[in-house]
């Protein structure tokens, strides 16, 4: 009841245009004045910047830039991804969270928000160091495409986002890293890791995460991540907001996503061809620790796995940790 009510303050706060009196909002929401006091209170504790004029009523000032599902779901253009949000000050893991609320029947376009996360994974089980004022979220998909697909949406999701970071007002000099990695001058921005459930013949459902470093500091960062990582305000000096980007992302990933199920890959094959720097480069890959091809990185295939010129001849790569080769 009190979730409730506080939903239904901040929708109003929202959407008047003068002075909301206390009296008012009891009657019309049928409780107490002082239900309503502590509802505005909390709504103060989230963050919200409200006043309270005598004689006059409560006024919104300022909102929050956290990524609440109120904050996320307003102006959000989308039709179906981040239509229902869940968010987490603190969480395990986004992905956990999501797969566990797929087998429960979640909708395609649930988004699980973490503003921290206490056991976040990259791909190979790795840790994701997830210290706040970034954003880390998961997606929910159920495609009807089948399973071999399934490999193409990561490539999906890298391009989806560099449509969103390259552009006005980022404009991030991003590339993507065959075949997850969102890179700026070496430095790696985000990174993507999909997990499903599937069939032979059909997935059931698929959790795309994402880990995109946007105003979090590395100061207590462990060294290898202060060596390796980036973020957009290291790039371009200043803190953004992060809800208005994650709109964009889920805009840009249900575009992108719309396209690729309804008229197949090639568009996307030719974008993430563009923004692939791994391409052209003369590559190591490695899987688990063990070195398993080297040569040219020299074209992607239609399935977006990595083909090399080697010394014996092409060289297909399906999976795999891309290291440039040192001579």
């Amino acid at each position: 009841m009190e979730k409730d009510l506080t939903k239904q303050l901040l929708s109003a706060l929202y959407e008047a245009t003068e002075p909301l009196s206390g009296q008012e909002l009891a009657e019309g929401m049928q409780v107490s004045r002082t239900a309503i006091w502590k509802a505005m209170g909390k709504l103060r504790e989230l963050g919200y910047q409200i006043e309270a004029a005598p004689n006059r009523g409560y006024q919104l000032i300022a909102g929050v830039d956290r990524p609440f599902p109120e904050e996320v779901k307003r102006g959000l253009a989308t039709s179906s991804f981040g239509r229902k949000v869940l968010y987490y000050n603190q969480l395990g893991s986004t992905n956990d969270e999501l797969r566990a609320l797929a087998r429960e029947g979640a909708v395609e376009g649930t988004v699980v928000i973490a503003d921290q996360q206490l056991a976040g994974k990259g791909r190979w089980g790795r840790s994701w160091y997830s210290p706040g004022e970034n954003l880390t979220f998961s997606l929910l998909l159920r495609p009807r495409f089948e399973p071999w697909q399934a490999g193409l949406l990561a490539p999906l999701v890298g391009v989806a986002c560099l449509e969103v970071l390259t552009s006005s007002p980022y404009n991030i000099p991003c590339t993507l890293k065959w075949p997850n990695d969102l890179m700026v001058s070496g430095r790696k921005l985000g990174g993507i890791l999909i997990e499903l459930s599937a069939e032979l013949e059909r997935i059931h459902y698929v959790v795309v995460g994402l880990g995109l470093n946007v105003n979090g500091t590395f100061e207590n960062a462990p060294s290898e991540v202060q060596r390796r990582a980036t973020s957009i305000r290291a790039i371009g000096g200043r803190k953004w907001k992060r809800v208005p980007l994650l709109q964009e992302l889920l805009a840009s990933l249900e575009a992108e996503y719309q396209h690729f199920v309804t008229r197949g890959p090639r568009r996307l094959l030719d974008k993430y061809r563009i923004w692939c720097d791994t391409l052209g480069q003369e590559v190591e890959i490695y899987s688990r620790g063990e070195l398993v091809a080297r040569g040219i990185a020299e074209d992607l295939d239609e399935s977006c796995n990595l083909v090399l010129a080697t010394e014996n001849g092409p060289v297909t790569v399906t999976s795999g940790e891309v290291s440039l080769r040192q001579n």
